[in-house]
């Protein structure tokens, strides 16, 4: 074993904390209570320092991840042992990470995406988060650089579930400006054939709170090679709607609120060919049909490299985020988002924009699922 990896020991129990808002188990019922690792299922789990950060490594015969706790819980590595493809965008180092750490694997944005100037004004409350992006705004919210916790793990047959677990309280710096206490639990369910990604947020405040959630999905695009047949042959495909939001790239860099229609909006809905064109558009999505069922979400397709991404959004992921900055990186971020940018400034009602008044005590929860299909020939 690699120097400074710690194993959780096999077949020791080891006491979980549980966040506070969240059940508890029975006392009698040792189900979720307690983490063992199954021998028959060579199921791996570890905890460990690199570069003085804490990670989480987790290994099952189908997939091997490694998820970064002390930055936003941010998953940043996922890879496919059937295939042997690495699915997410890593990080060259740590210090390229903490400087932008939204662009690397999958974060968790509360909220996602700007608010203009950082400012504005819900039920008669002012709310003011801080100035974090060139543009002078503030951008994706309020866990995505935390310290975050592992919380307990389970172990059943086929199925190994990971959670981590953030507390934002008085000690966030952010709270101030947006003071509304919250239980988050992220949970990573690896199955034989997919991975669940599941983002549990209970409001622990005495008021109701503005609440928006998302992922900044950033998977490495093309996946495999960077060469010009990669890059030609490799497409996405997005469950957009038939408008996206118009953006003020001139004074606000924030959403109007008016729609335009797409230019290649059936292509974009069928597969796009980027080849290393810019892409940055925030638009609802609108239910289609994949494989004869009804499907939300997006379509990574890499013919080079024999296999296609599918990621499937939970329906409280009303709208996208399609990024791949300017186009010649080597990634492509479709970002599932519950609202639209900068939703609490715009002339727009709540049930357009997505934002949500989560209601003290209440639990929001939503579950994505990504898996990975290999291609036929000719496909």
């Amino acid at each position: 074993m690699p120097k400074g990896r710690l194993l959780l020991p096999a077949a020791t129990e080891q006491h979980i904390l549980r966040g506070p808002g969240f059940p508890r188990p029975d006392p009698a019922d040792s189900t979720g209570k307690t983490f063992k690792r199954r021998k028959e299922n060579n199921t791996v789990i570890t905890q460990h320092q690199k570069d003085g950060e804490r990670f989480l490594a987790i290994e099952t015969p189908r997939w091997k991840s490694e998820i970064l706790l002390s930055v936003g819980s941010a998953m940043l590595e996922l890879i496919d042992r059937k295939t042997g493809w690495n699915l997410l965008r890593e990080p060259p180092s740590m210090e390229a990470l903490k400087k932008q750490p939204e662009i690397y694997g999958f974060p968790v944005l509360i909220p996602p995406n700007c608010i203009y100037k950082g400012k504005f004004t819900w039920r008669g409350r002012n709310y003011t988060l801080p100035i974090n992006n060139r543009f002078g705004n503030h951008i994706h919210g309020v866990v995505l650089r935390a310290a975050w916790e592992f919380l307990d793990a389970d172990e059943k047959e086929d199925k190994t579930v990971v959670r981590t677990h953030y507390l934002y309280d008085e000690r966030n710096p952010m709270f101030a400006g947006y003071p509304h206490k919250m239980d988050v639990i992220l949970t990573y369910t690896f199955l034989p054939d997919r991975v669940l990604q599941k983002l549990s947020v209970r409001n622990l405040g005495e008021t109701v709170m503005p609440f928006a959630a998302g992922f900044h999905s950033s998977f490495r695009f093309p996946l495999g090679p960077r060469t010009p047949e990669a890059y030609r042959t490799s497409s996405v495909r997005v469950t957009v709607d038939d408008f996206y939001w118009e953006f003020d790239k001139t004074v606000r860099y924030t959403p109007t609120g008016r729609k335009l229609p797409w230019n290649g909006y059936d292509t974009f809905r069928k597969g796009k060919i980027i080849n290393r064109q810019a892409v940055s558009r925030q638009s609802p999505l609108k239910e289609d049909l994949l494989d004869g069922k009804p499907f939300l979400g997006a379509v990574l397709t890499f013919p080079e490299a024999g296999v296609r991404i599918v990621y499937e959004f939970d329906r409280k992921y009303r709208q996208t985020a399609l990024w791949n900055w300017d186009g010649d990186e080597d990634f492509f971020c479709a970002e599932p988002m519950s609202w639209i940018a900068d939703s609490p400034n715009l002339p727009l009602p709540e049930s357009e924009t997505g934002l949500y008044p989560l209601e003290p005590g209440e639990l929001w929860e939503a579950e994505n699922t990504l898996r990975v299909e290999e291609l036929e020939k000719g496909e």
